[in-house]
Order: structure tokens, then C-alpha cells, then sequence
């Protein structure tokens, strides 16, 4: 007898839940499901978006960081303890930016030693005219990767600062306008730098 009760609750349990199933969603319904689907895809959208910017922001921090850290021309003339008023006369120039260029360039980099010995005059002017700073600085940055070798080869290169200087070679020595090359050939990830004992300053500046 119980048995018999039993199964009739479940059949009757399960008419009720097909009843439920069939009987048809009212408007009310609809609207809130519609509600509904439309609020989890703006969330989804949203997050989908904040996730995309993340992971982009990510990107660009790992290539800057990436960037700092190569051994690139920034990052060798940063670490150089002769080349510290040639990077701070680049900083002053706004020309910093060519040392992070991806772009292959070739500085001809002034020691600081360099920079002493030029005269009290020239210095205080490197020091005040922003416009002469960026001339003399522009002077001493090329295009290409051009170890002494190419250079020799060129014998005439154009600098930055629209000026030609010409490259000899005397006594195992590499020269620019007659300007000693007293540590060519630093190799870096995006270009070469020689050191230089001799700041040299554009004709149409002297």
C-alpha cells in the first residue's frame, strides 16, 4: 500500500513539472530574461575589454623594460663613466631619444675629458644657447651601424646636424675632420659609438 502512494507522488510530481515546462513564458518573463541576457553580455563585453587593455598595457611594459635593458646605445653610454656630459648635453639637446631609436645610428661620442678642454667661452655657450647645444650634439650622430671599418670605407659621412665630415686613416689610427678616435668600435644592439678626444664643433658655428 505504501508503495502504491509513493509512486503516485512521484507521477503526480512529475504531470506537475511537465505542466511547468509547457505553460508559456508571460511578458514579465521575457522581459526580465531579456534583461538578463543583455546585463551579462554587457559584463562579459566589459570584462572581455579590461582583460584585452591589461594584457596590452603588460605588452608595453615588458617591451619598454625589455627596450631599457638591451645592450643598446642608451644603456652602454649611461653606464660609461667618460661619456656622462655627452648625456646630459643629449638630455639638454632633446636628443636623448636617438639613443632608444630601433633605428640603427653611430655617435662619434665626446669623452668628458673632452668637454674640459674646450674654452670657457664655447662651454658657457653649450650651457645657455639651446639652439647652438642641439647643432654641436646633432654633429656627432649618424645614420647606420657604421663601425671603423665602414667608416674608412665612406671616407665622408654626414651628420645629423647637416654637416660632412671626412674620415683618414694615419698610423693604425682612425681620424674625423682630424679628430682622434682614441676608442672606436663600441658595439651595441642598435648602433656603434668611438670615443673621441675632441669635441668638434660645425664650420658654420666657429
Amino acid at each position: 500500500m505504501k508503495k502504491k502512494l509513493i509512486l503516485a507522488m512521484v507521477f503526480s510530481l512529475l504531470c506537475s513539472n511537465v505542466q511547468a515546462a509547457e505553460r508559456p513564458y508571460s511578458e514579465a518573463e521575457k522581459q526580465i530574461a531579456q534583461s538578463l541576457e543583455k546585463l551579462f553580455g554587457t559584463i562579459g563585453k566589459q570584462v572581455k575589454e579590461t582583460k584585452d587593455a591589461l594584457t596590452k598595457e603588460t605588452q608595453d611594459i615588458n617591451k619598454s623594460l625589455k627596450k631599457e635593458l638591451e645592450p643598446g646605445l642608451f644603456r652602454e653610454l649611461s653606464l660609461n663613466k667618460d661619456t656622462r656630459f655627452f648625456m646630459g648635453a643629449l638630455v639638454k639637446a632633446d636628443l636623448l631619444y636617438v639613443l632608444q631609436d630601433q633605428k640603427a645610428h653611430t655617435l662619434l661620442v665626446p669623452t668628458d675629458a673632452a668637454f674640459e678642454k674646450l674654452p670657457e667661452a664655447t662651454r658657457n655657450r653649450l650651457l645657455t644657447d639651446k639652439a647652438y647645444l642641439h647643432k654641436v650634439v646633432a654633429h656627432h650622430i649618424y645614420g647606420g651601424n657604421l663601425d671603423g671599418r665602414a667608416l674608412y670605407r665612406a671616407r665622408v659621412i654626414k651628420s645629423a646636424a647637416g654637416e660632412k665630415v671626412r674620415v683618414t686613416y694615419w698610423k693604425k689610427n682612425l681620424y674625423a675632420n682630424k679628430v682622434l678616435l682614441s676608442k672606436p668600435n663600441q658595439k651595441t644592439s642598435n648602433g656603434y659609438y668611438h670615443l673621441i678626444d675632441q669635441v668638434m664643433i660645425p664650420k658654420n658655428l666657429k
